[in-house]
């Protein structure tokens, strides 16, 4: 008796904890994002730093603990002017979940809508619609070089879309002339995602502002969508105005690339290419890469 009642036991235990690791399961794939900290970014700025962040969650309530999970950032708001800043030494992922944000003057201590140091290295998730629009002389995503060659780390997966527009003398995702490090650009690598993007005057689509830094940046992308612009005086992928050195490391393994300038499409120290469906042009419609 005492037998089939421990047979009886051990199931009963059995199952339960199936069915705690099958909800488990079920709640990871429902929201994939439940172990970050979700911030709000119309409630303040966020800076995420080693040891701890300052932001805002849905309720207003100060949020300080370092989350080794990531950060899920929303926006209770359609716009803000509210900046994310991560500090150099960082090693993080965000999830952009339909995010505007308007940068409206320059700044050197945030320069940014979203804003890298030097030394800091972000996976970005895209959720939905996003859109970051910088002011002049900074980029809307910023991924600067330092004078002595170090570099911010922007990597950028996810099934949604951004919008990455600045004024002059910055780029889309890139270098800025106002940063408070060199013009150029550190390492981003786009896998995923609908990424379109216009530099400044000057400024490159995705890489360099007007000037560079003392390393070519690098640039690769593996996959995705992507539209890259320059306004004046650059072009789409690499960066600088185009009587500076075109000091970028570009490697295009695939996606689905638009790339265009008012003479340079696509320009860098090394191009190499090993798949995707690329359209480079300038503005004469003259292929340029």
């Amino acid at each position: 008796m005492k037998k089939k009642v421990y047979i009886v036991l051990g199931v009963f235990i059995f199952a339960m904890i199936y069915s705690v690791k099958l909800n488990s399961v079920v709640k990871a794939e429902q929201n994939p994002y439940s172990e970050m900290t979700v911030l709000d970014i119309s409630k303040g700025k966020i800076s995420i730093d080693v040891d701890h962040i300052s932001g805002y969650d849905k309720d207003g309530d100060i949020i300080t603990e370092v989350n080794p999970n990531g950060y899920h950032i929303i926006s209770s708001s359609n716009s803000t002017s509210n900046k994310i800043t991560v500090e150099a030494g960082v090693r993080t992922t965000i999830v952009a979940d339909h995010l505007n944000i308007v940068s409206y003057s320059t700044d050197n201590t945030e320069p940014s809508p979203l804003f890298i140091r030097p030394g800091a290295s972000v996976t970005l998730i895209l959720e939905g619609e996003n859109s970051f629009k910088g002011s002049d002389y900074n980029a809307a995503i910023g991924v600067p070089q330092a004078s002595d060659g170090t570099m911010a780390e922007l990597i950028i997966e996810g099934s949604g879309s951004a919008i990455c527009r600045t004024g002059k003398r910055g780029a889309g995702i890139g270098g800025g002339q106002k940063c408070g490090y060199t013009e150029g650009a550190g390492i981003i690598t786009i896998n995923s995602g609908t990424i379109d993007t216009v530099g400044g005057d000057y400024g490159g689509g995705i890489g360099n502002a007007e000037r560079n830094g003392n390393k070519n940046c690098q640039i690769t992308i593996n996959g995705g969508i992507i539209k890259a612009l320059s306004n004046n005086q650059s072009n789409g992928i690499g960066g600088s105005r185009d009587r500076e050195p075109g000091k970028a490391d570009i490697i295009i393994n695939g996606g689905i690339i638009y790339a265009s300038g008012p003479n340079n499409a696509i320009r860098g120290e090394s191009i190499q290419y090993s798949g995707g469906n690329v359209l480079a042009l300038s503005n004469g419609n003259n292929t340029n890469w």
